[in-house]
């Protein structure tokens, strides 16, 4: 998500990205990468201090649903304290601050039939450790008051740079892009989201950024898919579905996930034309130009 937004965002801004493992994104010129580690207690606050900024967007956490159940303190401290220390700096300077949440502080079990998706003002529960501590941080965020906006993010779907996958991330093009060719691969059939482009997503926080947007919004996409549906569009478009070693992807069960999955988490983001955001594009146009910047990037 941090190399969309280097691409894609913020032209108006010079931009300072804290980054704590793996490559710094692309950056334009003016710009510069600090490295951070958020789980030290203090380094959020010392690292706004020596940047001083107008604006912060913050994008890291303990994402990867088995890595927070298996550490539920680290993921507080990472995606709880870190962000309690920079909402509190941010409120003090006057800072716009914009965090990034997830869909996974729903609950998955949809009151209302037919469901449509949930809206900001739906009564959350979520049902992880990734998504408690997620619901924890926006929490703090709005306690410590100031200028915010909470970006619910559906399942952003995006390439990782450097030609790998990310530890932690979604990574559902990746994984149908690197997997060795004629294998085997599980994807739930049994969990729907509304997948939204990390591009789409990076416009949107950059339109919320000039316009200094506050609250709580949904960033979706139009299409909703289970994982094995998304897995099979995603080969589609890049062709891995045919050919003399095609993939073979097959329906796996949350239930065999080996952590608490959410059934259904997709997101309506009416609020984005209320607000006048970007609306993200359907899938298959974001597939489609995934696909065409890996032929730039591999």
């Amino acid at each position: 998500m941090g190399a969309a937004l280097c691409r894609r965002a913020f032209e108006r801004f010079r931009v300072v990205a804290a980054i704590g493992q793996g490559s710094p994104p692309p950056l334009k010129r003016g710009d510069r990468a600090l490295r951070v580690d958020l789980e030290a207690a203090g380094a959020a606050t010392r690292l706004f201090e020596s940047v001083e900024p107008q604006a912060v967007v913050h994008a890291a956490a303990l994402s990867a649903l088995g890595a927070c159940e298996s550490d539920p303190a680290r993921a507080r401290r990472l995606n709880v304290d870190a962000t309690r220390e920079l909402a509190a700096a941010a409120a003090k300077s006057g800072a716009w601050f914009a965090f990034f949440s997830t869909d996974q502080v729903c609950d998955g079990k949809p009151a209302s039939a037919p469901f449509t998706g949930y809206v900001e003002e739906d009564a959350t529960g979520p049902v992880n450790v990734y998504g408690r501590t997620k619901l924890q941080a926006e929490q703090v965020i709005a306690a410590a008051g100031g200028d915010w906006l909470v970006v619910r993010t559906a399942l952003v779907v995006g390439r990782s740079p450097g030609g790998a996958i990310r530890a932690g991330r979604s990574a559902a093009f990746d994984t149908i892009r690197l997997a060795p060719a004629g294998a085997t691969l599980g994807l739930f059939a049994d969990e729907w989201r509304t997948p939204v482009s990390a591009v789409d997503l990076a416009r949107v926080v950059d339109a919320a950024a000039r316009a200094r947007t506050t609250g709580v919004v949904h960033v979706a996409g139009p299409d909703r898919v289970d994982r094995l549906e998304l897995g099979r569009r995603i080969a589609a478009i890049l062709g891995r579905d045919r050919g003399a070693q095609p993939l073979v992807l097959v329906g796996a069960r949350r239930a065999d996930a080996g952590h608490p999955r959410p059934r259904d988490v997709s997101l309506r983001c009416d609020r984005l034309a209320a607000l006048e955001l970007p609306r993200p594009r359907p899938l298959s146009e974001s597939l489609a130009e995934l696909a065409s910047e890996r032929d730039a990037a591999d």
